[in-house]
């Protein structure tokens, strides 16, 4: 249960619409003496239950605002994504994506998460269970350039991290032996998506590279998270990769789109990629600045 002082800043932080001053009231105010295995299961804005463990501290920072922090992404999303559509959740971590489109796209859509470290897929099993979805399926991969077995490093099992990365780094002490798939290899079997969501950790350019077939094949919209992406390196340039399969790149900001040339210059962290030419596109169109 909550104590009075939890739902006192919850309900500020959820519910005023002036977003001034959040960020110091929740720094002021949010608890961070989680004992260890303290989960909680938190309903979000969009009415689906998450189960979270607090100490990690983007599940903490859900708990309070009841939502993600990429407030931007979401709300693109939101108008995108229609009844009936098809998801793919490439790198779903937990599943606040799988579990947001599995409500946009309802019972005749689909929503396919893909997530290899085996104890954050608990948590994301757990929270299509916890919401009794029906719709979702979950793959057990990373998704890269060539099939085989690979070492997925983070810092804490336990916490569902985010950043668990193929890359290993000083920060990240465990590793855990995953399964590596092309999506060349596994597309043909899974419902084309209309909207695929894709954070795979700074090896986007792996993915992409093992995905040209799909990508030349079909047409989604693709949110990706490009920031810490190497785009020129002895692989190739990434922004001529993406370019070649006929997609163009957009920023993400409040209200609007807009378009990119040049990736590796923005500040921003995710990006919109599209094919213009696509019927898809016309999703998108009246957001483009």
């Amino acid at each position: 249960m909550k104590s009075l002082l939890d739902q006192l800043v919850c309900g500020y932080l959820r519910r005023v619409p002036i977003t001034e001053g959040k960020g110091r009231i929740y720094r002021r105010f949010a608890r961070r003496d989680w004992p260890v295995g303290a989960f909680v299961n938190v309903r979000t804005k969009d009415g689906f239950l998450l189960r979270l463990n607090p100490r990690n501290e983007e599940h903490r920072r859900i708990y309070y605002y009841g939502e993600h922090d990429e407030r931007y992404e979401l709300a693109l999303l939101r108008k995108i994504i229609q009844p009936g559509d098809v998801f793919w959740d490439i790198g779903a971590n937990v599943g606040y994506y799988t579990c947001l489109a599995a409500t946009l796209v309802g019972e005749p859509g689909r929503v396919v998460a893909f997530e290899p470290a085996p104890t954050t897929r608990n948590f994301l099993e757990d929270n299509i269970r916890l919401n009794a979805f029906s719709n979702v399926a979950v793959l057990p991969y990373a998704v890269g350039e060539r099939n085989g077995v690979a070492a997925i490093h983070m810092s804490d099992p336990a916490l569902g991290e985010g950043t668990a990365s193929l890359n290993a780094s000083d920060d990240k002490s465990f590793s855990v032996d995953i399964e590596v798939r092309r999506l060349d290899d596994l597309y043909s079997s899974l419902p084309p998506p209309m909207v695929v969501k894709i954070d795979v950790e700074g090896v986007f350019g792996q993915l992409w590279r093992g995905a040209r077939g799909f990508f030349s094949a079909h047409a989604p919209i693709v949110m990706a998270e490009l920031k810490g992406e190497a785009f020129v390196s002895a692989a190739g340039n990434l922004g001529e990769e993406i370019a070649a399969l006929g997609y163009s790149m957009f920023e993400i900001h409040k209200h609007s789109i807009r378009r990119v040339a040049d990736p590796a210059t923005s500040r921003k962290r995710n990006f919109i990629l599209v094919k213009q030419d696509s019927p898809a596109f016309a999703r998108l169109e009246s957001m483009v600045a």
